[in-house]
């Protein structure tokens, strides 16, 4: 594993409240990461955040890639855009979307060179949260397992697509908490992987003129009732 700073320099963490002035949250959800995108620094926000955020991914703790707790299916997403952000020095903003058991929220990441240590600090803000769609609050999970064995997971938005025929995706809290394992595939559904698509597509076009990074929609079909039926 890549060795961080044991402590970031007095430098470095300056230059780190300089940019997290610019917001105006005093109790900020941000870390700041190198120029290999490696953790260096964590706000007490985040260590709180990532104690109560179930552990789908490795933890995201200093010392360790900050892509390494994002999902597989977005890892080249966010390596691309954040390695563009140390290339081109501009500030970047993405909303994706922030499962817990109890709603989902919609938060905005904001990216800042950091111009004189040639890293990088996210500042991670909640815009609002609603209900979850197709919530299955007690499922038969073998609903949900195909012949393999495994479970098709959204690694964004963390839905579960059912494999009875419906072909839908549905929200299960029971896998944001303890719960008998299930190998599980990590991919997009199809909400998820139209708006990244659409990501991608623009992604070589100046930011100035892509469209707005706005969270994905949710499969908007008739939610499934508490037994998964």
């Amino acid at each position: 594993m890549t060795r961080a700073r044991d402590n970031p320099s007095p430098e470095f963490v300056q230059e780190v409240q300089e940019l997290l002035s610019i917001h105006e949250d005093d109790a900020p959800v941000a870390c700041a990461t190198d120029d290999r995108l490696v953790m260096q620094w964590t706000s007490p926000a985040w260590d709180r955040r990532a104690r109560l955020v179930p552990a789908l991914t490795h933890p995201q703790v200093v010392g360790r890639p900050f892509v390494e707790g994002i999902m597989p299916p977005l890892h080249a997403f966010y390596r691309a855009e954040l390695l563009r952000t140390l290339a081109d020095g501009e500030v970047w903003r993405h909303e994706y979307l922030g499962p817990t058991r109890d709603k989902l929220m919609v938060c905005l990441l904001t990216v800042h060179p950091m111009k004189r240590h040639g890293g990088l600090l996210l500042v991670h803000t909640q815009i609002f949260a609603r209900e979850h769609e197709n919530l299955v609050v007690e499922p038969d999970l073998g609903r949900y397992v195909d012949a393999r064995g495994t479970m098709q997971v959204c690694g964004s938005c963390r839905v579960a697509q059912r494999q009875d025929g419906a072909g839908s995706w549905d929200f299960l809290p029971v896998l944001l908490g303890p719960h008998e394992p299930i190998p599980t595939v990590w991919t997009l559904c199809p909400s998820c992987a139209v708006h990244y698509e659409r990501l991608g597509d623009a992604a070589e076009s100046p930011r100035s003129q892509r469209p707005r990074a706005a969270a994905a929609p949710v499969d908007q079909s008739s939610p499934t009732d508490p037994n998964g039926k």
